[in-house]
């Protein structure tokens, strides 16, 4: 810190430097959508090798609640309300945070994009064959308890 005080140089580029010489990571936000049937929103993404997941990004200078509501909206058109986070988790693939937020959608008819062909609400025992295991395994376990606080 000492020797960025004494640097001659212009603040923007002292900030500059300071920001490519730091480590750095995501923060990624994830949707758990859940309908009044107590299944869950899955999007079948057009550029992974398992298609089906769910919803979710990287946040933008954001607050996070509005960064998966963007995701969400930007992907599919639907437009979701935020009741709660769920969990937060580090990743090291990339290094990251995921933080998880549960809530439904309020408004909105699906629309595909360039990354998202198709959606569904999905229950425990229909879970797409494709679904990544540590995400069936996550939602399994929140949808059986979500069904025992309804």
């Amino acid at each position: 810190m000492q020797m960025y005080k004494k640097l001659p140089l212009p603040k923007k580029l002292k900030k500059a430097i300071i920001w490519f010489g730091n480590q750095r990571f995501l923060v990624g936000v994830i949707g758990v959508i859940v309908n009044e049937h107590n299944k869950v929103l899955l999007l079948k993404h057009t550029y992974r090798t398992r298609p089906w997941g769910m919803p979710g990004g990287w946040l933008n200078a954001e607050e996070p609640q509005q960064g998966i509501i963007r995701e969400i909206f930007e992907e599919t058109k639907l437009i979701v309300k935020i009741n709660k986070i769920i969990k937060t988790e580090y990743a090291d693939n990339p290094a990251s945070i995921n933080i998880y937020f549960g809530g439904y959608i309020s408004d909105g008819k699906f629309s595909k994009s360039e990354e998202i062909s198709d959606y569904g609400f999905f229950g425990v025992n229909d879970f797409p064959e494709d679904l990544p295991y540590d995400q069936r395994t996550f939602l399994t376990e929140y949808l059986e308890q979500y069904k025992a606080d309804s």
